[in-house]
């Protein structure tokens, strides 16, 4: 992920004024991607179509141009790159003011699923596709995960009437800790805890 990070320094250090980011992972990169902005000292905002920029509305063409007209080196963030193409007059604005972006120190990112460029712009965007989360990452996010079933397990119990707390599956208190619910059936074993574990204030 190190390398990832300082290929993007890189580029934008030698006045690219086009990233093109290919990833599902829209949070993950942003995240990445601010690490990258406050490396640089660059402001970093965000398009997206549901909200327009920084959630202030605005079209992608209105954001491009009040990009432009900052006068500190920004990073502009559009996501869903690859919807936009077909809008001839948000391709044309690209190209007209990618000049500007590289006078003053501009960086325009766009994140997509996939990667899809239309002729004109491929000489000017630069491809990069975010690598996965390295072992390191996937452990802290593990350990992190794993706090917060302990974390539920503890505030459920408390709370819980004394049945409760002498018996509690998996899956019920594993639910919604996850971008995907857990399964309805429930593991073949329970958790028995002492009563006064549980009901500790320590």
């Amino acid at each position: 992920m190190v390398d990832f990070l300082e290929q993007v320094q890189t580029l934008i250090r030698a006045r690219y004024p086009i990233l093109y980011l290919v990833s599902h992972e829209e949070d993950r990169t942003l995240r990445l991607l601010r690490q990258v902005a406050q490396a640089e000292h660059m402001e970093l905002s965000v398009w997206r179509r549901s909200d327009g920029l920084n959630g202030k509305g605005g079209t992608a063409v209105e954001a491009l141009q009040h990009l432009v007209s900052q006068a500190e080196p920004t990073m502009l963030l559009f996501l869903d790159a690859h919807q936009d193409w077909k809008d001839v007059n948000w391709v044309r604005t690209i190209r007209d003011e990618t000049q500007s972006l590289v006078q003053n120190g501009h960086t325009v990112v766009l994140l997509s699923p996939i990667y899809s460029v239309p002729l004109e712009l491929e000489k000017l965007v630069s491809p990069l596709d975010v690598p996965l989360p390295s072992g390191e990452e996937v452990s802290r996010l593990f350990s992190f995960f794993c706090l917060l079933v302990i974390v539920s397990l503890f505030s459920t119990m408390r709370t819980s009437s004394p049945s409760t707390r002498q018996s509690l599956t998996p899956s019920s208190f594993c639910f919604g800790l996850s971008l995907f619910p857990a399964p309805p059936t429930d593991l073949p074993f329970t958790i028995l805890l002492p009563l006064e574990v549980l009901t500790s204030r320590k």
